[in-house]
């Protein structure tokens, strides 16, 4: 009978790490804070003392009618309240690394938040640190053994390619095609982690495979955070590399921020898997080598690899939440998969078959001048305890 072992676990930041939270609190509307574009100065506006400040000016009501039709800085502009900012601001970010090439659209749009508990505290959930593992020791088996995957990914190659060419009597019919290729994407993975459960249990909807990850605990120093704009990098086969500057701004993570969590592995379910992890540093291993996979080999950075061996969070590409990139390891049968599978989602036919690279863009933020990937973390082990056989 296998053991079941609890290990402490240190998740350092390498890179600025986005989680978002679920709830209206995960972001911030125009009324929330004030930027200003010539110094990129964003002051967080604290709601409370807002409110009582406006009490106390006895403009509730003003306020309330004039700001459907004004900013928050038109109207403290208009009132003459600028120079009481300091009474209700919460904190000052300067100098961000935000850039509008529109001179017309020196804007914000969204300030997508962290993640918080119920004290207000940032936190890292366990479901994300899972997903993400899960994901990557996924993409180190395949990568490894894609030959134990031949007839579904070229039954994926033929379903995409019919979706694609073939004429159908009705859009659901031509749309089952493509439904029939990410059934296929699915049963790999279930397949890797469940067959063997299957074979021995009669109930076919089963979620656990042998590991379990808590929430990150408290953490014992405040959490340094940023603000980053998204950036997408164009990438394409000549040296004219553009970048989009998106309004979309989120709360990041700092890099050096510590963080703790458990990871619970009951060996005799991962027996029961083809991923061969007997022990911690199996993991560690495997995850080591499916992010540099990514980054390397299907992103193209290898100057980017930075130790990490995990990629956490939002704005960090198509690629690091699937399993698709490592099914195919020639990079022109990749792109084809790939446009097929993301614009026949957005229902767009016009398939650009001469593009070498798809996504055609690469999810970054600007630090320090310097285009990074986000969400690049490194986990080590702390301590373990045996829990149960």
């Amino acid at each position: 009978m296998g053991k079941i072992v609890k290990y402490k676990i240190e998740l350092e930041v390498l890179t600025p790490v986005h989680i978002a939270g679920a709830d209206y609190k995960s972001r911030l509307n125009k009324t929330e804070y004030l930027f200003n574009p010539m110094t990129n100065e964003l002051k967080i506006i604290d709601n409370n003392k807002f409110i009582d400040f406006l009490i106390e000016k006895k403009i509730v009501n003003k306020y309330t009618d004039d700001i459907k039709k004004l900013s928050l800085s038109n109207f403290l502009r208009e009132h003459k309240l600028y120079k009481d900012l300091n009474k209700f601001t919460k904190k000052i970010y300067k100098n961000l690394d935000i850039e509008f090439k529109d001179e017309e659209k020196k804007r914000l749009n969204i300030i997508k938040l962290l993640t918080k508990n119920a004290e207000g505290k940032i936190y890292i959930p366990g479901s994300s640190i899972k997903g993400a593992l899960v994901n990557f020791l996924l993409v180190d088996y395949i990568v490894k053994n894609r030959n134990e995957f031949v007839n579904e990914i070229n039954q994926i190659k033929k379903e995409l390619e019919d979706f694609v060419k073939k004429k159908f009597n009705s859009f659901k019919e031509k749309m089952k095609k493509l439904e029939n290729a990410e059934k296929l994407i699915n049963e790999i993975q279930k397949k890797i982690l469940y067959e063997k459960l299957y074979d021995e249990n009669s109930d076919k909807n089963i979620k656990k495979f042998g590991m379990s990850v808590s929430d990150s605990f408290k953490n014992k120093k405040d959490v340094k955070i940023n603000f980053y704009q998204d950036i997408d990098e164009k990438i394409d086969d000549t040296d004219d590399n553009g970048e989009t500057y998106l309004s979309e701004i989120r709360e990041y993570i700092e890099p050096k921020n510590i963080f703790e969590f458990d990871i619970t592995l009951d060996f005799e379910m991962l027996s029961k898997t083809r991923l061969k992890i007997n022990d911690f540093d199996d993991l560690i291993n495997s995850l080591e080598k499916a992010t540099n996979y990514l980054i390397e080999n299907t992103l193209e950075l290898p100057n980017e690899l930075c130790g990490q061996n995990l990629i956490l969070g939002a704005n960090t590409g198509f690629h690091q939440k699937t399993i698709v990139h490592a099914l195919f390891d020639d990079k022109n049968e990749r792109t084809q998969v790939l446009k097929k599978l993301i614009q026949g989602r957005k229902n767009k036919t016009a398939y650009l078959n001469n593009d070498k690279n798809f996504p055609r863009t690469i999810n970054r933020i600007r630090k320090n001048g310097e285009l990074k990937l986000a969400g690049l973390v490194k986990i080590r082990k702390i301590s373990e305890k045996e829990v149960g056989k």
